[in-house]
């Protein structure tokens, strides 16, 4: 029978197995620049490093304080982890013209052909699907940058976008606001846009204890944070414009 104190040894050595895989994806991107790359590398380096000092440590402290150790050195795992995810998800993330658009019909396919069964709602997978997102409408405003031509070594204006929020009030609960000025949602859809971004939302990050509550409850919304992870990580790998 496995043991609690196995079960978060692997949780460990996952969590930095799939942060270092996360940077070799990105490795892979051709468009990515010098400065990056070695940014990547570095991440990976001391991901390696992160994995060495915890194995080190599974042979050199004592069986009695192991699983405390674990417990500590699991927490700071997973808040190193999800900073690197929430770096590589704020830019390459359908970060295009058209991205959200792109990204919204993902996960509408994703939840639908995963978790749809007959007797639920094709209405709430729609609506939570689609506009989960609603709130990066007019978030992001277009302007130039300068940006080096490596082959003249000239600088040249190029398109690009910047974070103009003109309502700061939040990400899944803004999208509940905008959509509700228009239509009225049912709770379990409310709860699953609400909770849609998972252990990266503000509150949940906070300590909000909220969430787990509402995913004990609504299974569309955990099935909701499944699919808009699927669909970023997966079904969007390189759709990025911005490098």
């Amino acid at each position: 029978m496995l043991t609690s104190t196995f079960m978060i040894g692997f949780s460990i050595l996952m969590t930095y197995a799939l942060a270092i895989g996360a940077c070799m994806a990105i490795l892979q991107s051709e468009f990515l620049k010098k400065g990056y790359i070695w940014f990547y590398r570095i991440l990976i380096a001391l991901n390696v490093i992160g994995i060495t000092v915890f194995i080190e440590k599974c042979f050199t402290v004592e069986k009695i304080r192991r699983e405390n150790y674990f417990l500590i050195f699991a927490s700071v795992s997973y808040v190193i982890f999800l900073v690197q995810l929430v770096w590589i998800l704020a830019r390459f993330h359908g970060a295009c013209t058209g991205g959200l658009c792109m990204h919204s019909l993902n996960v509408y396919h994703a939840l639908h052909d995963t978790f749809f069964t007959e007797g639920e709602s094709e209405e709430s997978f729609a609506i939570c699907a689609l506009l989960h997102d609603l709130c990066k409408a007019n978030y992001y405003k277009a302007g130039t940058r300068n940006v080096k031509n490596e082959t003249t070594g000239q600088w040249e204006k190029v398109p690009s976008y910047s974070v103009e929020d003109l309502f700061p009030y939040g990400h899944g609960e803004k999208s509940v606001f905008l959509i509700e000025r228009f239509m009225k949602l049912k709770v379990e859809e409310a709860v699953a846009i609400r909770w849609h971004m998972g252990g990266f939302d503000d509150a949940a990050r906070g300590g909000c204890f909220a969430i787990s509550e509402a995913y004990d409850k609504y299974p569309l919304a955990v099935k909701l944070h499944i699919a808009d992870l699927e669909a970023t990580y997966l079904m969007e790998h390189r759709t990025s414009a911005v490098h």
